[in-house]
């Protein structure tokens, strides 16, 4: 535990080498995995609907580039900040097209999220916030931004100000 270095990928880990009672690499690397593989998965899954030739082309892009494969394969926390933000981005243009608040909730508990992986996550989160502040806030919806990121911020709070030791 470092103030420096956010729970993520390192929380993760730790919590599946305890469960399978192990320290096989195998674990870090599948925990890398599912980011790397689900960001073109995501974007195949938003695109394929409106042009399906585009999104089989963007998702092989993705997954014949080497450079993105070592880095999301690298345990960079980059990838899964960027998986979260494509989430909350997705979810966000969910949320302006049918006006369902459980996308907010989605939204914000990514946000959240992005919170824990690195330290660029607040400032992400932070700019997110501000340009859709009003949207967050509003009558129908303050319960369910509420609901989403408390949870991450409290024990983000807390592991930064009370579990971490100083630097």
């Amino acid at each position: 535990a470092h103030p420096d270095y956010p729970l993520g990928y390192p929380a993760a880990i730790a919590f599946f080498w305890r469960l399978f009672d192990t320290r096989e690499e195998i674990v870090s690397l599948a925990i890398t995995y599912i980011p790397t593989l689900c960001i073109p998965v995501l974007v195949f899954l938003q695109l394929y609907k409106r042009h399906l030739p585009i999104a089989i082309v963007t998702f092989l892009l993705f997954l014949t580039n080497v450079y993105y494969v070592n880095l999301g394969l690298s345990q960079y926390a980059d990838t899964l900040l960027s998986f979260y933000l494509l989430g909350a981005i997705i979810a966000m243009y969910h949320y302006k097209q049918n006006s369902q608040p459980l996308y907010i909730l989605l939204c914000t508990a990514l946000l959240g999220c992005s919170l824990w992986v690195k330290n660029e996550g607040v400032a992400i989160c932070g700019i997110f916030a501000l340009f859709y502040f009003r949207t967050f806030i509003s009558k129908a919806n303050i319960k369910y931004t509420l609901a989403g990121i408390i949870p991450f911020l409290l024990i983000f709070t807390f592991f930064k100000l009370a579990y971490a030791p100083a630097n």
